[in-house]
């Protein structure tokens, strides 16, 4: 239960959401996103409505973050509020409101929730790394530059500069 519980707190799998969220809706990268500090007291609203939410143009894909999260079952982890019985889980941190969406889950909806979000957090991990070492590392390798554009913050503008990759370290910089 208690890896269900770091992949939701785990801010760079939150940051690297977000950011896809902005790609996705055709936004800049956001070079001073901080999700820590965005999400110190109130991290399951920010993961509704700043995440979950931004993937409305992918239905299906934010249907299935939607099924791998579980704002109930995350804050019950994280408080340790919840009792393993015969057949599931209790959530003890939910005292009769009918506007919870359950009171406990049975092994087997626990183990569909903590497998989505765990593929989710590989798959995307994978993915990305597919695309860097499959388009970006040969794309730069082709570049006379040597280098590839992105644009990054330049006061209330966005200026175009480079990144180039150093196979030793497996990383991208600003300099050659």
């Amino acid at each position: 239960m208690h890896r269900y519980q770091l992949i939701w707190e785990n801010g760079y799998f939150l940051k690297t959401l977000k950011e896809i969220s902005h790609l996705l809706n055709g936004e800049n990268y956001d070079w001073k996103l901080d999700i820590d500090s965005k999400t110190r007291a109130t991290r399951s609203n920010y993961i509704k409505d700043a995440i979950l939410t931004k993937f409305s143009t992918a239905p299906k894909f934010q249907n299935l973050l939607e099924e791998a999260y579980n704002k109930d079952l995350r804050n019950a982890i994280a408080h340790t509020q919840y009792r393993l019985i015969q057949g599931g889980i209790v959530l003890t941190s939910i005292k009769d409101d009918n506007h919870q969406p359950f009171y406990g889950i049975t092994f087997e909806k626990w183990e569909e929730i903590y497998s989505k979000a765990w593929f989710l957090l590989r798959y995307i991990f994978s993915g990305l790394n597919d695309i860097m070492e499959l388009y970006y590392v040969p794309l730069a390798k082709e570049k006379i530059s040597g280098g590839i554009p992105i644009l990054i913050p330049n006061g209330k503008k966005w200026s175009e500069t480079y990144v180039y990759y150093f196979e030793r370290g497996n990383r991208w910089t600003f300099h050659k």
